[in-house]
């Protein structure tokens, strides 16, 4: 199935792109996800990152990706 994911600061340095459509199996969680980018980028395991799909913020383990789902990976952010 196909997933368009979108990457913000950092990570689209680490990942060399701001976006891409990513081919991965049906039935895939978030967790797995993150855990299949990590294996194919190690600086990634680097950096803590929050996951949105389809402009939700989610947890590793909340949501299993579908069809063409949009997955946003943000680095951590700084306030003042």
């Amino acid at each position: 199935m196909k997933l368009y994911l979108k990457y913000f600061g950092l990570i689209a340095e680490l990942m060399k792109a701001s976006e891409i459509d990513l081919e991965v199996s049906s039935g895939i969680s978030v967790g797995e996800l993150k855990s299949n980018l990590i294996n194919g980028n190690q600086e990634l395991e680097r950096i803590s990152f929050s996951v949105a799909v389809n402009q939700q913020m989610v947890t590793d383990d909340s949501v299993v990706c579908e069809e063409n789902d949009e997955i946003a990976l943000f680095p951590p952010f700084a306030g003042g």
